[in-house]
């Protein structure tokens, strides 16, 4: 195990006399109350020294609660349950397990979220207050990593990728280097463009990935953590303060390889670049297409690339001499065709992957996914009649730029993307459209692939559609307007 001085587990501190304090932080519009044994509140609130905030007197109704569990929950064994909150609906379920106890958190539905440790429950109170920043404000939040030089004269890393994609990993690697921190997994964007610091110091996992220049840095600066994760301290010099500011220089998608390769940077064009970054926002109600258009802005002026790798510290070799670059005026414009040809081409390989596809034999219209979203997991159990008519629902839209097509639903605040022959279907469903014309249809147009194929994709077309409220099925028509 990476050894941390310091970490304490929960059970050594659990049974102390909690302390209640009641913290306003700078831009949440109500107060955080925590309800933790005194050495777990000082290692809370040192966990947010950047983000500026003071003690206020109890409020009736604070935004957000940070607790251990009482008693009473302890002996229900962290069943998933019906509970009573200390305040409000009487009723509320239980979320997750573990000892430590998130109330107010507006990602979640209803309900109360558990985690298993402090630091786990830092990461999912950073997250609540978050969302109630951007709520309460003009800002939207990106999942991403962000770093630059402390002068920022080229503008800051954006680093890109998905739960457990190694931004954090990497994020303190190039800080070891002397890069400041902006956030390792939440980065504020404002209305005109700049990214924007949250004081949130990084959290790594463990076990660390092999780099022992990432172990001694990350050893010399633990701060609250357990077995399982731990967060560095918010040092100024190394983590930006809430609200500091910073341009983008380059957008960097993260591919980490299992097997070994070697480090290589890839261009993308503006509409590759476009459907990378419009997937990492966290949405808040009414904010779909205000995402999309905050997305297409950034798509269209910053250099976008893909970076592929497997050793951490030749990645971050590789990503230090991309953070010493400065960005070519018009490198955003065109990205799809020139990017990269006036770079140093030791540093790139010089393939840039375009927005055109092509077509083959074996491949579907509609493959792999003509709609892309992260919650379409249930989508396919949604059961479709062949022969029942669809068609569009009223408030739906469809959001055209830079090559790219966007369903947007406004109710659910949902983003879908889609490819050429999946468009193609969503205008024709203007009009009372069944599964199984449109599979005949695609079966004309593309007469080399294999029927069951369209007809499955089909399916999968309409019922991804179907669940995300942008299609409803028509009702046959009664006796009389026969």
């Amino acid at each position: 195990m990476f050894p941390v001085p310091g970490f304490f587990f929960m059970s050594t501190r659990s049974c102390q006399e909690r302390v209640t304090r009641d913290v306003r932080f700078a831009g949440l519009p109500g107060a955080v109350r925590l309800v933790l044994p005194k050495q777990m509140l000082d290692e809370a609130l040192a966990h947010f020294a950047l983000w500026p905030h003071s003690m206020v007197s109890p409020q009736e109704k604070p935004l957000l609660v940070l607790r251990l569990e009482t008693e009473s929950e302890k002996q229900c064994q962290m069943q998933p349950q019906m509970q009573a909150q200390p305040w409000g609906r009487q009723e509320t379920v239980v979320n997750g397990d573990g000892p430590c106890v998130l109330e107010g958190d507006p990602t979640l539905d209803f309900g109360m979220r558990r985690e298993t440790g402090l630091a786990a429950g830092l990461c999912s109170l950073a997250i609540a207050m978050v969302a109630h920043l951007c709520r309460a404000g003009d800002l939207m939040c990106l999942h991403g990593a962000l770093l630059a030089r402390p002068n920022n004269r080229t503008g800051g890393l954006l680093l890109l990728a998905g739960n457990r994609g190694g931004k954090s990993t990497l994020a303190v690697r190039l800080m070891a280097e002397g890069l400041r921190c902006y956030g390792d997994d939440m980065v504020g964007l404002a209305k005109k463009g700049s990214l924007v610091g949250l004081g949130l110091a990084p959290r790594l996992r463990l076990p660390l990935p092999a780099s022992k220049i990432l172990a001694d840095f990350a050893h010399e600066r633990a701060a609250s953590g357990d077995e399982r994760a731990f967060f560095l301290r918010p040092e100024g010099d190394l983590v930006a303060p809430f609200g500091a500011e910073c341009l983008p220089g380059h957008i960097v998608i993260l591919k980490r390889e299992h097997s070994p390769c070697s480090a290589t940077l890839t261009t993308l064009g503006a509409g590759a670049a476009l459907s990378e970054l419009v997937f990492h926002f966290f949405l808040q109600p009414g904010t779909a297409l205000e995402a999309l258009e905050r997305a297409k802005d950034m798509a269209a002026s910053v250099p976008c690339l893909r970076l592929r790798y497997h050793d951490l510290d030749a990645a971050c070799a590789l990503l230090l001499r991309l953070c010493d670059m400065s960005v070519p005026a018009d490198a955003g414009k065109d990205a799809g065709k020139d990017a990269g040809e006036d770079w140093p081409q030791d540093l790139f390989s010089l393939t840039c992957e375009t927005d055109c596809s092509c077509q083959t034999e074996e491949e579907s219209p509609l493959a792999p996914q003509a709609l892309e979203d992260e919650e379409q997991d249930t989508a396919h159990d949604v059961r479709i009649d062949p022969l029942q008519d669809y068609c569009q629902r009223e408030g739906s839209l469809l959001w055209t730029h830079l090559g790219r097509d966007f369903l947007v639903n406004r109710e659910r605040d949902g983003l879908y993307a889609m490819n050429t022959t999946a468009r193609v279907l969503w205008l024709m469903l203007a009009q009372p459209l069944s599964p199984a014309e449109a599979g005949l249809l695609l079966g004309e147009a593309y007469p080399k692939v294999a029927k069951e194929r369209i007809r499955r994709d089909v399916r999968d077309l309409f019922a991804d559609l179907l669940a995300a409220g942008l299609i409803e099925p028509v009702a046959e028509p009664g006796p009389e307007s026969a």
